[in-house]
């Protein structure tokens, strides 16, 4: 599923402008996210890599997703919410 397709409609575009303009405050707060292989079998479609608009996921040698750049996401939640194994989760950390 490419991102461009996703039908929005008004609620999701505001959740998803709630979230992706929340600036994260360097060296107060961090993303962590957590890909859990178990319950992520090696797919042709990987959803996360493709709806991810900051390209932090990448396929990896396995054809399961790997985390490319964490800097760059900004807990929008659409792979979280996107993964048809719910094998996707992202928390805050605040420090």
């Amino acid at each position: 599923m490419k991102l461009d397709l996703f039908p929005w409609n008004t609620f999701e575009q505001q959740i998803y402008l709630k979230f992706s303009s929340t600036k994260l405050v360097e060296g107060r707060e961090t993303v962590q996210i957590k890909i859990d292989h178990n319950k992520c079998p090696p797919c042709s479609e990987l959803v996360c890599i493709d709806t991810c608009p900051w390209g932090v996921f990448q396929q990896g040698p396995d054809k399961k997703p790997q985390i490319k750049e964490v800097a760059s996401c900004t807990v929008c939640g659409l792979c979280e919410s996107l993964c048809p194994n719910k094998a996707i989760k992202i928390k805050r950390k605040s420090f």
